[in-house]
């Protein structure tokens, strides 16, 4: 995806990669046991608006808006990968619970600055020329 060329590997890369976000974010919605009373949570908020940029960003790419395609879809990178892992380790959900020591500001502290710095790391490669985007 970090290609100059918009090729037949960019292409098949993307529809793999969109196919794969829309069943997380379709999937998502099967999963209601982190709430009490078995509604959804504000989180799932995050794969109405990835199935909705998945289905933008096509269409954009279909009329031959590039810029909007590229737009879109940087900002489901970041939003629609980052936002719900940030939100999944607030303290008292079941990821912190999992992995860490059972969910402290500590831990969603360190889970959100993880996820920062990488995007931090990717903006700055990005001015640098390092990655193309």
């Amino acid at each position: 995806m970090y290609r100059r060329r918009r090729d037949l590997t960019h292409k098949t890369i993307g529809y793999i990669w969109m196919v794969a976000m829309a069943i997380a974010a379709t999937s998502s919605f099967w999963i209601r046991e982190v709430s009490e009373t078995g509604d959804l949570s504000p989180i799932h908020l995050f794969a109405l608006a990835t199935l909705g940029t998945i289905v933008y960003s096509i269409w954009m790419v279909r009329r031959g808006n590039i810029i909007a395609h590229k737009r879109a879809l940087h900002k489901l990178l970041y939003f629609g990968n980052a936002g719900p892992v940030i939100f999944n380790f607030l303290p008292g959900r079941t990821m912190p619970n999992m992995i860490f020591d059972g969910g402290t500001m500590a831990t969603f502290a360190t889970a959100a600055g993880l996820i920062i710095g990488i995007v931090i790391m990717v903006k700055w490669a990005e001015r640098r020329r390092i990655l193309v985007i």
